[in-house]
């Protein structure tokens, strides 16, 4: 994901399980040992891998149907409580799958960088909320004006006459009830989407961004006068996020299959990270040991998950 050798603008859960089956999972043997096949990058051994992108792709593309239902009730399930018991969520901002991969240090365990995701949620709201859409601002300003003045005639009018609220049907089947609780939650949702604000101390707010996650492109950091597209590209809606969700599910056969014509280059790529130590073969990234005793780290990331890993495991190493 960081040196871009899979060639993907976005990622969802199944894409990262059919690359894990079909890449990751055949580099190992049974023992979870490298494949021998894999380290003296047999051409027979590559060509299996292109086989079976392909042959998976052919897979995804036959059961989409049925792929797409499981994510439409998966996502139903997982989010159809939080937006019951809070509407304004699926205006709220999150961190894409991508992000998560991108911004994820060497050798940093689950537990550690979901926490940072979790503590780098305020930050990143604040800088998010400095540069509002102001056309939604403004439309979504009118539609509560007209959604509140409904509600108030139909709450003014139940409480003249109770019985308004279960025996009176606006629709053939709709009660006066149901409608203040739909327009109720509209009302909420398009609040909490109202931003009225100027740009106010950006850099400040990159700035304690990077002390959670570290790793953040450092143009991030420069590029404090105008709106960051590159983070808003990672940071995005959480509406969005479950749209592109749904349309990149339907990419995936599409995807795979233009991995598969790049089998070669991204099996080459592996061979040459994956190195033989004292420890036996290892991907050369999760190694810090040679770096612990020089000031030069030729890799950003690489420091940056040095520093973090040093931080989580309290070690005291001069660098």
């Amino acid at each position: 994901m960081d040196k871009d050798i899979l060639k993907l603008s976005y990622i969802t859960t199944i894409m990262e399980w059919n690359i894990v089956f079909c890449i990751l999972n055949s580099i190992f043997d049974k023992d979870i040992k490298y494949n021998k096949k894999f380290l003296n990058n047999d051409k027979v051994f590559i060509q299996s891998i292109k086989y079976k992108l392909t042959f998976i792709a052919m897979l995804n593309f036959i059961f989409m149907p049925f792929i797409f239902m499981y994510i439409l009730f998966y996502y139903l399930f997982k989010y159809g409580e939080k937006f019951y018991s809070n509407p304004s969520y699926i205006i709220t901002r999150n961190w894409t799958l991508m992000a998560r991969w991108k911004l994820r240090n060497y050798n940093e365990l689950y537990h550690e960088y979901s926490k940072k995701f979790i503590m780098s949620q305020k930050p990143c709201n604040e800088y998010s909320n400095l540069y509002p859409n102001k056309i939604l601002t403004t439309i979504n300003k009118f539609l509560v004006f007209i959604l509140s003045s409904i509600f108030v005639v139909l709450v003014f009018i139940s409480i003249i006459n109770e019985r308004i609220l279960i025996n009176l049907y606006i629709t053939h089947n709709k009660q006066t009830i149901w409608f203040i609780g739909i327009i109720g939650s509209f009302i909420a949702i398009l609040k909490k989407n109202i931003i009225e604000t100027v740009p106010d101390y950006p850099k400040e707010k990159m700035e304690t961004l990077k002390y959670h996650i570290n790793c953040i492109p450092e143009q991030w950091l420069k590029n404090t006068q105008n709106k960051n597209k590159d983070f808003f590209n990672y940071y995005q809606l959480q509406y969005l996020i479950l749209l592109k969700d749904f349309y990149y599910t339907l990419m995936i056969p599409f995807e795979l299959y233009k991995m598969s014509l790049n089998t070669k280059n991204i099996m080459i790529y592996l061979n040459s990270i994956t190195i033989n130590t004292s420890y036996g073969h290892t991907n050369k990234f999760s190694l810090f040991y040679d770096d612990m005793n020089t000031s030069e780290i030729v890799d950003d990331k690489k420091q940056y998950s040095l520093e973090t890993f040093k931080r989580n495991n309290d070690i005291n190493i001069l660098v």
